[in-house]
């Protein structure tokens, strides 16, 4: 079987049917996040990455901008435990293995969370097919660099951050912004040193923390429309109920009877009412009345 070293994706496939799958991956991520990457799941271990309802939001978002040609950059607050860092970093991830000379850099707030998002790269990394899987030309505890297509992701901290590598950044991550020490002065030092163009990607997320500081006042402007005309942050609210994961079965004489409609608080109300209409206009993010139950009840239990 030949081997071909120029392939970006498979060295044994012919070089034209190497170029072809990687333009449809690239032109749709997914594909590939969903064949080849696994996350860890806390209940059952390694199992093979696919997008729920919150990572979907952000995913068709992002398309919709690439489409336009213009460079990505989010701003997303989100409840606690969503699953959009590990979307981000699956983006991240494809990026750089199927694009020739792309350079990320995730910036977390803590060491902890560093190792949490390198173990997470380690995986989708050791997970791949050997054939797709380049040999790394660094691997280290805060990089990982890849042969044959000269791409890399490095991982730091907001205080250990260093602006002085020789090479623009494609993909920025910035996560928990909110609980970074200098939050301004880091970020400007990040936005110097990110690429240009359709290609180019930041996303800064984070939980609330109050109204105040440097990522409520992104938001704030992001959501009025008055980001900075060199960087259009588009924001995105991703709520509890948005999270596959957070509901609970509800039993036929709990559905008529707990989670009836004439039993569920005035806030309950108002959250069932406003998703039931968002359901009529875009169904791919909705939810029927049986799936509010749950969540309800998910709601109530915690």
């Amino acid at each position: 079987m030949a081997y071909h070293e120029e392939n970006i994706l498979d060295p044994y496939l012919s070089p034209e049917m190497d170029r072809q799958i990687v333009e449809m991956c690239l032109a749709e991520p997914r594909l590939f996040m969903e064949a080849y990457l696994w996350v860890e799941n806390k209940d059952d271990g390694e199992v093979p990455f696919k997008l729920r309802t919150d990572q979907l939001i952000v995913y068709d978002l992002i398309q919709h901008l690439r489409s336009l040609g213009k460079a990505i950059r989010l701003i997303i607050l989100k409840a606690r435990q969503v699953g959009v860092s590990t979307f981000i970093q699956a983006w991240i991830f494809t990026m750089c293995r199927l694009r020739r000379s792309t350079h990320a850099l995730i910036v977390a707030h803590l060491k902890p969370t560093a190792k949490i998002v390198y173990d997470i790269f380690s995986l989708f990394f050791d997970r791949l097919p050997k054939a797709l899987r380049p040999k790394k030309k660094t691997r280290t505890t805060s990089k990982l660099s890849f042969e044959r297509v000269n791409s890399s992701v490095e991982i730091s901290t907001a205080k250990t951050v260093d602006f002085g590598r020789g090479y623009p950044l494609n993909l920025i991550h910035s996560t928990e912004f909110s609980a970074w020490p200098y939050p301004e002065e880091v970020l400007n030092g990040l936005l110097g040193g990110i690429s240009e163009g359709p290609d180019s990607f930041m996303a800064i997320e984070s939980t609330a923390k109050g109204m105040e500081g440097e990522f409520f006042d992104m938001w704030t402007m992001a959501v009025e429309g008055e980001s900075d005309a060199d960087q259009q942050w588009v924001p995105i609210f991703l709520a509890w109920w948005q999270h596959d994961d957070y509901e609970l079965d509800v039993n036929q004489h709990e559905a008529e009877t707990l989670y009836a409609p004439d039993n569920i608080s005035s806030v309950e109300r108002i959250l069932v009412e406003s998703w039931l209409r968002e359901s009529e206009d875009d169904e791919r993010y909705g939810y029927t009345w049986p799936q509010w139950q749950r969540k309800l009840k998910w709601r109530r239990t915690k």
